[in-house]
This record gives structure tokens, C-alpha cells and sequence, in this order.
């Protein structure tokens, strides 16, 4: 998950290097690096929590850090554009969906 975040952020800061992006489209990018960045804080959090047996706290810190790509893709429609890093986020959400399921799992204790 967090392989996959610093790439997603790498692709988001080298599109905001462009300096002929529309307003929205600057804006949409902005929102996809920090929301892109707090998931990556909490997936390492997470990581740390799981390492310590903390199931219950790594699910809740996962399960924020996979908002990342949702609230991504929203800031596109917001301007009503299309994405773009659409593979990215579809990518992100899959990946860290699963992880959230995998610490619920976890928890659980089944």
C-alpha cells in the first residue's frame, strides 16, 4: 500500500509541475497530493499498530488512509472534469480496501 501511495503521489507531483493546468485541475491535484500524503501517514501508522497487535487501531487508521482515492476522484468531479490519475486511484482503492478488510480480519480473531 504504501509502494503504491509514494507512486501515486509521485505521478500527482509531476503533473502539478505543469504550469498550463486549468484552476480546477491544479485544485483536483492539490486535494489528490494531501489526501494522498495523510493516507500514506496512516498506512505507516498502521503498519506499526499491526507489528504491535493493535488490530482494532490499525483497521480505524487504515480504513482512513483508504479515503485517499475516493476523496481524490471527488475533487475531479467537483470541478466537473475527468481524472487525471484515474488508473492510480482505482489502483489505490483496491489495494488499500483490501489491507483495510485483511486488519479486520485480523482483529476479529476468526
Amino acid at each position: 500500500m504504501i509502494k503504491n501511495y509514494t507512486h501515486t503521489l509521485g505521478v500527482v507531483q509531476r503533473l502539478l509541475k505543469n504550469q498550463s493546468l486549468s484552476h480546477w485541475q491544479r485544485a483536483a491535484l492539490n486535494v489528490c497530493n494531501e489526501t494522498y500524503s495523510s493516507g500514506m501517514e496512516s498506512t505507516i501508522l498502521a503498519i506499526t499498530q499491526i507489528k504491535s497487535g493493535d488490530f482494532s487501531s490499525a483497521a480505524s487508521n487504515l480504513d482512513a488512509g483508504s479515503l485517499a482515492s475516493d476523496t481524490c476522484e471527488d475533487s475531479f468531479k467537483e470541478g466537473h472534469i475527468s481524472s487525471m490519475i484515474p488508473r492510480e486511484d482505482a489502483l489505490a482503492y483496491l489495494i488499500s480496501y483490501l489491507a483495510a478488510d485483511i486488519a479486520e480480519f485480523l482483529r476479529s480473531g476468526r
